[in-house]
Formats: C-alpha cells, sequence, structure tokens
C-alpha cells in the first residue's frame, strides 16, 4: 500500500497523489508508538523507598513505596498533617487535653483521608505502596485506641466538666481508667510519629 504515488502524464505533467487512508494510519501509529515510550519512560523513573512496618509499630511485613514528583507531594501533605497536629506529638501529660487531642486526631483523620481519595485515577497504581501504608497506619495505629476508648471517655469527661471547677488537665486524671488510657494514647502517638519520621524519609530521598 503506497503512501504517495507519483505519475508521469506526458512529458510536461507529473500527478502526485497521496493515500490518506495510508497516512491517518501511520500517524495514528506513530502516536502509539510515541505515547507507549512516554509511558515506559515515566514508569522506568519512578524511585522506590522501602518502609518496614515494624520500624512502625504495625505489622511485621514491608512496603515498598514508588514515588515521583506527584506521589512526593502527597507524603509531604500527608506528613505536614501528621507534624503540625497533636496526632504527630508527644503526649504532654501536664499540659495536653485529651479531648482536644481526639479532635485533633479526628480531624487529621479526615484530611488524610481525603488526601487519599483525591489521588488521580491515572496515579493510584503507581501510589499504591504509600496509600496501602498510610491506610494500614490509620486503620491499625489510630483507629484502635479511638474505638476502645474516645467515645466512652467523652462521655463521662462530659458529665464531669459541668458540676467541675477544676482545670480540663486535672479533671481528665480523675478518670478512672487514666493511666490504661494515656498508655495506649502514647502508644498511638508513638506510631504515628514513626510514620512521620518514614514519610519525611521519603520526602528527602533524591
Amino acid at each position: 500500500m503506497d503512501i504517495i504515488s507519483v505519475k508521469f502524464e506526458g512529458w510536461q505533467n507529473i500527478v502526485v497523489s497521496f493515500n490518506w487512508i495510508a497516512i491517518i494510519i501511520l500517524f495514528l501509529l506513530i502516536l502509539f508508538i510515541s505515547l507507549g515510550i512516554t509511558w515506559i519512560h515515566k514508569k522506568s523513573i519512578l524511585k522506590t523507598v522501602t518502609i518496614e512496618e515494624a520500624t512502625i509499630g504495625i505489622g511485621n511485613s514491608s512496603v515498598t513505596i514508588k514515588y515521583d514528583g506527584c506521589i512526593k507531594e502527597i507524603a509531604y501533605k500527608i506528613w505536614i498533617e501528621l507534624t503540625t497536629r497533636k496526632i504527630g506529638l508527644k503526649f504532654d501529660e501536664k499540659y495536653d487535653i485529651i479531648s482536644e487531642i481526639y479532635d485533633s486526631w479526628y480531624e487529621a483523620f479526615k484530611v488524610i483521608r481525603t488526601l487519599l481519595a483525591n489521588i488521580p485515577a491515572n496515579r493510584i497504581s503507581d501510589a499504591k505502596g504509600l496509600i496501602d501504608i498510610t491506610t494500614k497506619v490509620l486503620n491499625n495505629g489510630l483507629r484502635p485506641h479511638l474505638t476502645a476508648w474516645q467515645a466512652k471517655y467523652r462521655a463521662w469527661y462530659n458529665s464531669t466538666l459541668s458540676d467541675a471547677t477544676a482545670t480540663p488537665q486535672e479533671i481528665q486524671r480523675t478518670y478512672p481508667e487514666y493511666q490504661p488510657l494515656v498508655d495506649d494514647l502514647k502508644k498511638t502517638n508513638d506510631i504515628m510519629i514513626k510514620y512521620a519520621d518514614e514519610l519525611k524519609r521519603l520526602i528527602d530521598y533524591e
């Protein structure tokens, strides 16, 4: 199938004909090859970093995170949420108010979940490692404490607060299960702090 044909009509006329179907097919072929090369190149430049779950305290396996500039940006936003809220800071028994910590945790949980949900569909495969480890940290690291303690502590605290003249810190120390709650809260905090450290390691990777 000729793309271009040249014919001579007589001694002075040259007729050039184009096979437009062949030209379109050739154009589409070049386009598909170009897109394929771009896709392969994009995949080849994704770097990886491995996070050990045991380092964070949520399991015994490891997760390999593929990353590029886009995925680093998502990781950075998650890291900001963890490090600028109570969720990623050590609990101070003298000054911190547990109910405010729970409010901060809940807000961070919502923001991080939204960040993951807003990852473009064409990047979900690339971001799978980051999605998996972040989801596991939230579900296995944060959620268990909130499920076990938040509702019953808030109910007790709100009922006690209305009749108390003491400071919130003094009131919370009278909670019947204060020490077990605080011990578990600190353990949860430690998980989130370690995860923030691992995200920072990813962000700082060249």
